[in-house]
């Protein structure tokens, strides 16, 4: 920045006083040529040093807003991983089928170390029954699919290491991690839900003393069939 200043300092305390000397000591027109060559030197010299001056202090410029960016990148990066080491929730990023990051709350949800974690294929933590329909759709999030043609949100069972089988609340969306497609995670285990739900449909369709099937479950079966009898034109009996 004080490149321009710099050659000002010069013209006026070098290359001025020797065109006034070629200019007015000397009568020969050789001298004054002379001159005029030093004052085009001068100007040429100047006008460079303007420019010059002017593109060094739009690269620190940048600079400072690169640097800007830099400490806002790192701040994020420092406030995402404080919010997600102290969440109750089990957050991951999945990147080639790998976790590249996952906090405290998953490697307790999963079971695992955080080294075995590290090495693990995320197909190996899923339930078999679901293993196809989670890989499938997280290929299509990691290919850039369309947010409305892969759940932003859906259930599915994962088995820990110890083989416990768990039901999780799954929530997904798609990012850039360090400069590669990844899956941002975020599970919720349901498992205690999914189990009273379970218990309310059989308290539902079953007798408390019997276990049987209760009057619900027969006029339910009862509208079918004779649902089925009207559309085949076909006699009902009930025994």
């Amino acid at each position: 920045s004080h490149i321009f200043p710099g050659y000002l300092l010069y013209a006026f305390t070098c290359v001025l006083p020797l065109v006034a000397y070629l200019f007015l000591s000397q009568d020969h027109a050789s001298y004054h040529a002379m001159g005029v060559l030093a004052c085009l030197f001068l100007i040429m010299m100047m006008s460079a040093a303007w420019r010059m001056n002017r593109t060094l202090l739009f690269a620190l410029k940048l600079e400072y807003k690169n640097l800007d960016l830099v400490d806002a990148v790192s701040e994020s990066e420092h406030t995402f991983r404080t919010l997600a080491t102290h969440s109750p929730s089990a957050i991951f990023i999945l990147q080639k089928s790998c976790f590249t990051y996952f906090n405290p709350a998953f490697e307790e949800m999963a079971g695992y170390s955080s080294d075995e974690l590290s090495s693990l294929d995320f197909r190996q933590l899923i339930h078999p029954e679901f293993q196809d329909e989670v890989a499938a759709r997280a290929s299509a999030r990691l290919s850039g699919a369309a947010s409305g043609d892969v759940p932003r949100r859906y259930e599915f069972m994962i088995v820990r290491k110890d083989g416990q089988e768990r039901w999780m609340d799954f929530t997904g969306a798609f990012l850039e991690y360090q400069g590669d497609p990844a899956i941002l995670g975020n599970c919720i285990d349901i498992t205690t839900r999914k189990t009273i739900e379970e218990q309310l449909r059989e308290l539902a369709s079953t007798d408390d003393l019997t276990s049987l099937a209760n009057r619900r479950v027969f006029m339910d079966r009862a509208e079918d069939e004779v649902a089925r009898s009207k559309r085949y034109n076909r006699p009902l009996s009930l025994i």
